[in-house]
């Protein structure tokens, strides 16, 4: 019994064995924080409303609001990116950028972001049903779906609302490249959105 090693010993030689199996002291991969860009609109002018438009902050279900990077790799499963992230939720990186988009547009008088607090003509919300990379075959493609509600707040009554989908291409099949076909396709949807509250608010 004095000569049997102890259980402490024969652990420490178990772990020496597979030393290079469990890769020990290996540091792991540094994180990268993307930001969503806009690549910019059709450059078309607009005539200017004399309206004044609130914009509320987009809102998403948890999934989406999340700061983290959706992929799917088959459609009744969603995972994130391990070592990407963006700078901010998706909801709040597109209301930003489609604030930039609206004031370039010249359609409204004036635009305003809550939590202003001021009285408007009218109100827009916006939900982001689906923002991730369908990597169901390489490289993919980046699927966003929004629903948008245009509100008269003279009159207390919904104008119009409708929903946008759009998916554009991922150059390579990783984060990076995700992140480059979500910010083609939400150039897109800005590009219909635009073109919507165009043709909405056109005999107001």
């Amino acid at each position: 019994m004095k000569y049997r090693l102890p259980i402490v010993v024969i652990l420490m030689v178990m772990v020496s064995g597979f030393g290079c199996s469990l890769k020990l002291g290996e540091k792991p991969a540094s994180k990268t924080y993307y930001v969503l860009q806009d690549p910019g609109g059709k450059g078309k002018a607009y005539r200017e409303r004399p309206l004044s438009l609130l914009l509320g902050e987009a809102t998403a279900p948890a999934l989406v609001s999340s700061r983290k990077i959706v992929f799917s790799r088959t459609p009744d499963t969603r995972s994130f990116y391990q070592y990407a992230s963006w700078t901010e939720t998706p909801p709040r990186l597109f209301t930003r950028l489609l604030l930039d988009r609206l004031e370039k547009a010249g359609l409204f008088s004036s635009v305003c972001r809550r939590p202003a607090v001021v009285h408007t003509d009218l109100q827009l919300s916006v939900t982001l049903i689906e923002f991730y990379h369908d990597a169901g075959s390489r490289p993919g493609t980046a699927k966003i779906k929004i629903r948008a509600q245009l509100f008269d707040n003279r009159k207390k009554t919904t104008i119009d609302q409708r929903c946008f989908s759009r998916q554009a291409a991922v150059p390579t099949y990783d984060a990076r490249g995700a992140v480059r076909g979500f910010s083609r396709a939400v150039g897109l949807i800005l590009d219909d959105m635009v073109t919507w509250l165009d043709e909405t608010t056109g005999n107001r």
